[in-house]
């Protein structure tokens, strides 16, 4: 359900960004896959070519934007203290 796209190409993730829910988009993102892989990847990319980062920064979630990247930040820090 996650990887489920609408018309325009849009995921679940696209669209929480779009409406500023961080709770949401941190919770999808876990689900996902680190940030990383979703820049990395072409995972989260609708049909104009934008992923939610872009979402994201064109909308001024400027909140979500700071709470996945320091969810990435924190799985870093995980990764190398492993």
């Amino acid at each position: 359900m996650i990887q489920m796209r609408d018309k325009a190409g849009r995921n679940p993730i696209d669209i929480s960004c779009h409406l500023g829910f961080v709770n949401i988009t941190l919770y999808l993102q876990m689900k996902m896959g680190t940030v990383c892989d979703m820049i990395r990847h072409e995972v989260n990319v609708d049909d104009s070519g934008n992923n939610c980062y872009h979402i994201m920064c064109y909308r001024g979630q400027y909140e979500c934007l700071i709470s996945l990247l320091n969810f990435e930040r924190i799985c870093l820090k995980k990764t190398l203290s492993d």
